[in-house]
């Protein structure tokens, strides 16, 4: 971790005074975060990674139409009231912070908060047939799915684990007894089962664990239904250009008023399943757009990703036939994107 001390005029950013902290850089291999204006700042990757294989190190404009298309369609969820951790962009921002016009194109500035430790997945189309009702599933960051009653005990851990404190909190210290704070709380039955877990804790501690697990119950719930929301609302979106969102990684976070918030990318080509309509159509498959340059070349060599073969190099017909695929869905996708080349 690096830090650095930015300088700039403050009144050149915002309207109102702010106090400033410093700019924390986190480097990974996949992007770079950068905590500031109590916020955060992402960085698109420009790499494409296919089975869990790196086949191009770097996609021209891939990073430009991420960043793109993630922002239109926060913007258009907000605009139905989906909470989201969507911030207007502000190229001053960017400028003060060191940022040159080419580099801000690859960034988004969002709201900071605690991500949970599980991300949910929408799936919507099947080979060959539309779900009548899309399902959502939970998984962990890993990838490992797990049931919504893992979902419910994983989140109730990470909420005592983080210090949240639950809405009986305060009411508790009223009560003279536990017996009177029990009524009072109402816990369920479940929530009374993960509880005996706490059970070198005392009675009080194990009544605020049982709340917190009634409360993540209705984190995980209340998601849920709006993932179902949040999908249809994308569908909408994308039908119209052509595009069919087979299935999406939707990934949320509690703000500072401990609200669920959609955060990360929203439906990009990394973090969704974006199929052809008409393609579709005609054959029923669901090949995902911004890999298909790649898995035809490699159907024309012959390479499967057996460990016994060596990963082909990309000729540059291809990775241009990549860029375009990004472009042309960002132009599909983003009313306002604008095809720059970027050197």
């Amino acid at each position: 971790m690096t830090q650095a001390t930015i300088p700039f005029d403050e009144q050149e950013v915002f309207s109102e005074k702010a106090q400033i902290p410093e700019l924390v850089s986190i480097e990974s291999d996949k992007e770079v975060h950068g905590f500031a204006f109590n916020g955060l700042i992402l960085k698109a990757s420009g790499s494409l990674v296919i089975g869990g294989k790196n086949v191009a190190p770097e996609v021209l404009m891939k990073p430009n139409c991420i960043c793109a298309i993630s922002q239109s369609n926060k913007r258009y969820l907000a605009s139905y009231k989906i909470h989201t951790d969507y911030v207007e962009p502000n190229q001053l921002l960017f400028r003060a912070l060191g940022f040159s016009e080419q580099e801000s194109k690859h960034l988004v500035y969002v709201k900071g908060m605690d991500m949970l430790p599980i991300y949910f997945m929408v799936t919507g189309y099947g080979t060959n047939h539309a779900m009548k009702q899309p399902q959502v599933t939970c998984h962990l960051k890993n990838g490992t799915p797990i049931s919504y009653e893992e979902a419910d005990m994983i989140m109730a851990d990470w909420l005592y684990d983080s210090g949240y404190e639950s809405e009986y909190s305060e009411s508790f210290k009223e009560y003279e007894s536990i017996e009177k704070a029990r009524m009072e709380a109402n816990v369920s039955r479940r929530a009374d089962d993960y509880a005996n877990r706490f059970c070198e804790e005392d009675e009080w501690s194990k009544l605020e664990a049982a709340c917190m697990f009634d409360i993540a119950t209705s984190y995980i719930s209340s998601i849920a239904s709006n993932c179902q929301a949040i999908y249809s609302l994308l569908c909408k979106k994308y039908g119209p250009a052509g595009i069919i969102l087979a299935n999406v990684k939707l990934e949320f976070g509690l703000d500072d008023m401990a609200e669920p918030t959609l955060c990360g990318e929203v439906a990009t080509p990394d973090t969704a399943l974006l199929v052809s309509g008409d393609l579709y159509d005609l054959y029923g498959t669901l090949d995902n757009m911004a890999e298909e340059p790649v898995m035809k070349f490699f159907d024309m060599v012959g390479y499967t990703g057996e460990t016994d073969q060596k990963m082909p190099e990309l000729p540059m017909e291809v990775l241009d036939e990549l860029a375009d695929t990004y472009i042309y869905l960002a132009e599909a996708l983003c009313d306002d994107f604008a095809f720059e080349l970027n050197m």
